[in-house]
């Protein structure tokens, strides 16, 4: 006979539980010393930090750009992205429903900042 799933979980349950308490009995006969301060690391600490996500989607990239935006106030730096940045963001939703209205056809994207873009100093917090 095939036991059901309800009698696996039982049996396991309780396998797990014994070990727990037989785990727990063992622990107490002998004295766990805690890990030395110095052994956190296994490498020293970094002047700068590499980061690579796969993955993470919109959420992510929300995350890092906030990440990005705090870092940038609590220092004093201008911020990764400005006024015109927001307007191009921002107008997109609107551009799509256009799109949609209009059969899916593309729309254009308006330039806020008159051209200016184009001489805008990059940020300098993306290496190749």
């Amino acid at each position: 006979m095939t036991p059901s799933r309800r009698d696996f979980l039982r049996t396991t349950a309780a396998g797990l539980g014994g070990a727990a308490v037989t785990g727990a009995a063992a622990a107490g006969q002998r004295k766990v010393q805690p890990a030395p301060e110095t052994t956190l690391s296994a490498a020293p600490p970094l002047d700068r930090v590499r980061v690579g996500f796969v993955g993470v989607g919109g959420m992510g990239t929300q995350h890092l750009e906030d990440y990005r935006f705090i870092t940038c106030l609590r220092e004093g730096m201008a911020a990764d992205y400005n006024v015109y940045d927001a307007a191009s963001w921002s107008v997109l939703s609107e551009l799509a429903e256009r799109s949609v209205a209009d059969r899916s056809r593309p729309q254009d994207i308006p330039d806020f900042t008159r051209g200016k873009w184009k001489t805008t100093e990059p940020l300098g917090i993306v290496e190749a």
